[in-house]
C-alpha cells in the first residue's frame, strides 16, 4: 500500500526508516544541522541503517505536525538508553521537502 507524504514522514521520524525508502529521491540531501550532511539514497541509507543498530532501544514520538503543500514539519522526542545505562533523550524537528510522492530535502534539528 502506498504511504501518503504525511504517513511517509511520520514514519521516517519515527525511525521506521524501511518502509520510507522507495520514496527516497535518488539526489535527496538530508542536512542534519550541527552534525552533518548526507547527500544521495544510498548515504542516506546506510546513515539510516547505522542509527537503527547503534540506538536499537530507542523510542520515538510524534508530538506536532504542520503540513503546507510540498513541505512537513514533524516536532517529537526520542529517548534511549546509553551505553552506562544512564537515560538519554533528544528532541527532534524534522522538515521535508517533496518532490511528488518521494523526499528530496530534509533538514533535521536535534537538541
Amino acid at each position: 500500500m502506498k504511504l501518503t507524504n504525511t504517513e511517509l514522514s511520520q514514519q521516517f521520524s519515527e525511525g521506521k526508516f524501511a518502509s520510507c525508502y522507495d520514496y527516497l529521491s535518488d539526489n535527496i540531501q538530508w542536512k542534519v544541522i550541527g552534525n552533518k550532511t548526507l547527500k544521495g539514497k544510498e548515504d542516506v541509507m546506510k546513515f539510516c541503517e547505522n542509527m537503527l543498530k547503534e540506538n536499537a532501544n530507542a523510542t520515538f514520538k510524534n508530538s506536532n505536525m504542520v503540513v503546507e503543500n510540498n513541505q512537513i514539519v514533524v516536532e517529537g522526542n526520542c529517548k534511549f538508553i546509553n551505553e552506562d545505562n544512564s537515560e538519554g533523550e533528544v528532541n527532534y524537528c524534522d522538515v521535508y521537502q517533496f518532490e511528488g510522492d518521494k523526499i528530496s530535502k530534509i533538514t533535521s534539528y536535534c537538541i
